[in-house]
């Protein structure tokens, strides 16, 4: 699962404000397919790891009327970590391989008056390194919140969230919200993968900066060297993009950057840590396309 870091940014996903001039279809559905690759670095005790994710998510979003609307989103991730002679985690050098997380999301969101909003979300995710073991891998996620409107550019808010994790208690964080046009051309927002700097540079083009908090959790398989246990993973990318927009229905969105910190917990099945390595800063890439309909 995916949590934003609001410059504390993603994530996820999350809890950015309603657009500040939203003109809501009916009906809107997108498609949305993304990669990212974090190049090969050292981390602590022994060895190498390198990842490569994958993943679409199919969202929609039914709007009642100006005042309130629905989204809905279902996807799936898959990531390929690559350890090479990580010997200070399990004495093979490779404690985890592929694993696979599928996501469903919804959340209302409604307008209380001209100056406020509210909304009210929740998310389920099941993830694992063996598709027999995915129920293990359950995690849930609620949150709610609100945004209140300065004036006509600036929109901020507070959302609280509650999120489970497995083999461990759940926990609750705050993350603030903000939504800002500073001008024609350059905007500031929190966003699905933590807070980010816009700038419209031509019609189709917008160079953007951004940093953010991902974590993740995956259920181990249970024939693995730590069998039914737990691998988080927690890192802070800060990255430069691009999105060309050719027009309202197709969106590519192409970053690079480095993982400023990285770490890597490894739990046994009763949540005891065995080992919790950090990574080297590395080199990251990504690619995302979208599809309006």
């Amino acid at each position: 699962m995916r949590i934003p870091i609001v410059a504390i940014a993603l994530v996820p996903a999350v809890c950015a404000a309603p657009p500040l001039d939203d003109a809501l279809a009916k009906v809107d559905f997108s498609l949305r397919s993304r990669g990212s690759f974090a190049a090969e670095t050292d981390i602590d005790g022994a060895g190498t790891v390198s990842i490569a994710r994958l993943g679409p998510t199919l969202s929609a979003r039914y709007a009642g009327g100006d005042a309130w609307f629905v989204d809905v989103s279902v996807g799936a991730e898959f990531s390929l970590y690559d350890f090479k002679g990580a010997t200070g985690i399990v004495g093979s050098g490779d404690p985890a391989g592929d694993f696979a997380e599928y996501i469903v999301n919804a959340r209302y969101t409604a307008q209380i008056n001209d100056d406020w909003w509210w909304f009210v979300g929740g998310e389920a995710s099941w993830a694992g390194e063996d598709s027999e073991n995915l129920g293990d891998g359950f995690i849930g996620r609620g949150d709610v919140g609100a945004t209140y409107s300065v004036n006509q550019n600036l929109r901020i808010g507070l959302v609280v969230v509650v999120r489970s994790r497995i083999e461990d208690d759940a926990y609750i964080y705050p993350l603030p919200i903000i939504n800002w046009q500073i001008n024609d051309r350059w905007s500031l927002a929190t966003a699905d993968d933590g807070l980010r700097l816009r700038f419209e540079a031509w019609d189709d083009w917008t160079i953007f900066a951004g940093a953010g908090w991902e974590s993740r959790e995956y259920r181990l398989s249970d024939t693995g060297p730590i069998p039914d246990g737990v691998l988080r993973d927690d890192r802070i990318p800060v990255v430069l993009g691009v999105i060309w927009m050719p027009n309202e229905h197709i969106e590519i969105e192409a970053t690079a950057g480095v993982m400023a910190w990285n770490q890597y917990e490894f739990l046994d099945s009763t949540g005891a840590t065995i080992a919790e390595p950090d990574g080297d800063a590395s080199l990251m890439a990504g690619l995302s396309a979208r599809i309006r309909f």
